[in-house]
C-alpha cells in the first residue's frame, strides 16, 4: 500500500507540471522555420528586410518605393522627403495653359485703363530761331557749355477706349543749358550764362492699338514755355542778374509704344499684382514745337528724337 501510495504521488507531480511542459512544446513549435510567421524583431533571409548594423532599426523596401525602415516599436518610418514632382498625365502642356490665361487676363486688364502716366527723356536740338548761330556758339558748340536735354513728364486720361483711344492730357518739363558769353567782337568772355528753359503742354491725343504688343499714339496742342536765364557778372540783387521771359506757342508728336506687359506677360500680372498698373510701354517718341513770343527778339523751335515709358493704370 504505501509503493500504491508513492505511485500516486509521482503522478500527481507529473500533472503538476504537465501546463509547463506543453507550453515549453508549443514556444519551439512557434520559433521553427516551417511556421512561416516573422515577428517583430525576427530576422528572416528575406532579401526585402535588412537589418541596419548597430541601429535597433530594420530596413524595408517595397516594389517601386524608396527605401525606410521599421523603428524598434515596429512602426513604420519612410527616408523620402516631399520633392517638387509632376505627375505623369497631371501637367501637360502646362506653360502653354499659363500663357493662355495670362493672355486673357492681360487682354482684359489693358481694356480697363483709364489713365496713363509717361516719362521720356528728349535729346536737346533747342534752336533760338532768329540768333541760332549765337545760341549754339554759346550752349552747345563751346567746349565749356553743358546740355542736357528735356526731361518731359505727362499725364493723360482716357475719355474714349475702343479700336482707337482718345484722350486729353497735362504735361511739363525742364531743360538746362550753360555756357561762356561772347563779346560783340567775338572774344570769349569769362561770364558764364545759364538758361533753364521749361514747357508746359495741354494736349488731345490719339491711340491706334495694332496687335497686343504695339501701338501708335499722336498728340498735339496749346503750350507754353518760361525761359530762366542767370549770369555770374552780377551781384545777386543787381538788375539783369536774372531774367525771366515767358512765350505761348503750339507743340504735336508721335511715338512708337511697344507693350512690356504683353511681351513679357510674367512681367505683366507681376506689376498688375503689385502696382495695380494695367500696361507698361516701352516709348520711341518725337516732338516739335515752336516758341516765337518771347519779350527779347528770341524763339525757341525745334525737333526732338526721345525715348520714355508709359504706364497705364485704373
Amino acid at each position: 500500500m504505501m509503493l500504491f501510495g508513492e505511485k500516486v504521488r509521482v503522478s500527481e507531480k507529473v500533472f503538476r507540471f504537465l501546463p509547463l511542459i506543453i507550453l515549453l512544446i508549443t514556444s519551439q513549435t512557434y520559433s521553427s522555420d516551417g511556421f512561416k510567421q516573422h515577428l517583430p524583431h525576427q530576422l528572416k533571409d528575406d532579401p526585402s528586410l535588412q537589418q541596419k548594423a548597430g541601429s535597433d532599426e530594420m530596413s524595408y523596401t517595397l516594389p517601386g518605393s524608396a527605401k525606410g525602415y521599421l523603428d524598434k516599436e515596429g512602426a513604420l518610418k519612410s527616408s523620402v522627403q516631399p520633392v517638387n514632382q509632376k505627375l505623369p498625365g497631371t501637367y501637360q502642356n502646362s506653360e502653354e495653359l499659363i500663357e493662355a490665361k495670362n493672355y486673357k487676363l492681360l487682354t482684359e486688364i489693358n481694356a480697363k485703363s483709364t489713365s496713363a502716366f509717361s516719362i521720356n527723356y528728349f535729346l536737346d536740338s533747342a534752336d533760338d530761331g532768329k540768333r541760332s548761330a549765337l545760341f549754339k556758339k554759346i550752349f552747345q558748340d563751346n567746349e565749356d557749355s553743358v546740355s542736357t536735354g528735356l526731361l518731359h513728364v505727362s499725364m493723360k486720361k482716357y475719355f474714349y477706349k475702343n479700336t482707337i483711344d482718345l484722350s486729353w492730357g497735362l504735361a511739363g518739363g525742364i531743360s538746362f543749358n550753360s555756357g561762356k558769353g561772347y563779346f560783340v567782337s567775338g572774344i570769349e568772355s569769362s561770364t558764364t550764362f545759364k538758361l533753364w528753359m521749361i514747357p508746359i503742354d495741354f494736349s488731345l491725343g490719339v491711340d491706334l492699338p495694332i496687335g497686343r504688343w504695339f501701338k501708335l499714339g499722336f498728340y498735339a496742342g496749346p503750350s507754353i514755355m518760361g525761359l530762366i536765364q542767370n549770369r555770374d557778372d552780377y551781384l545777386s540783387d543787381e538788375d539783369g542778374k536774372r531774367v525771366r521771359q515767358v512765350s505761348y506757342g503750339y507743340f504735336a508728336g508721335g511715338n512708337a509704344q511697344f507693350s512690356l506687359s504683353n511681351i513679357f506677360s510674367s512681367m505683366g500680372i507681376v506689376i498688375y499684382n503689385h502696382y495695380s498698373a494695367s500696361n507698361l510701354f516701352l516709348t520711341l517718341n518725337a516732338r516739335m514745337h515752336n516758341y516765337s513770343n518771347f519779350q527779347d527778339v528770341f524763339s525757341v523751335t525745334g525737333f526732338v528724337l526721345g525715348v520714355g515709358f508709359t504706364l497705364e493704370y485704373f
